[in-house]
């Protein structure tokens, strides 16, 4: 398998890398380091690579439960929505049933005092008309 040159930007930029961890451990990018050198570095850098594999992995699942708990207070908060809501128009029909039921005893109670009211005046004519017949 042939090895693919890494285009001029991003050499320099893991070129900087590679130099700066080898200052981390000592070794200068201008002397070449001894095979306990090589050693240190090879080893810190498969400690860095593993770190960041494990962080990595540790964010992934910690964004994937993040997701998860987003995810089911998302639809926790819609039900709860709608149930609220579901409520709220029963609430609503029961207030306006209950508005439809007093104005029809208001206006039943409206013609029975109009009967009483022309009963009265019925009586009262009687009245006023014996009365007279008797003076």
């Amino acid at each position: 398998m042939a090895i693919q040159p890494v285009p001029d930007h991003r050499s320099s930029a893991l070129s900087r890398m590679l130099k700066r961890l080898m200052r981390r451990q000592g070794v200068t990018a201008d002397e070449v380091p001894n095979l306990s050198g090589w050693t240190n570095f090879v080893l810190a850098v498969n400690q860095t690579i593993q770190e960041f594999t494990a962080n990595r992995e540790l964010l992934e699942q910690s964004v994937q439960s993040t997701s998860l708990k987003l995810k089911q207070a998302y639809e926790d908060l819609k039900s709860e929505s709608s149930l609220r809501l579901a409520q709220a128009d029963l609430h609503q029909r029961e207030l306006e049933n209950l508005v439809q039921e007093r104005t029809a005893e208001l206006q039943a109670a409206q013609l029975h005092l109009e009967q009483i009211n022309k009963r009265l005046e019925y009586d009262a004519i009687l009245r006023t008309t014996c009365d007279l017949t008797l003076w």
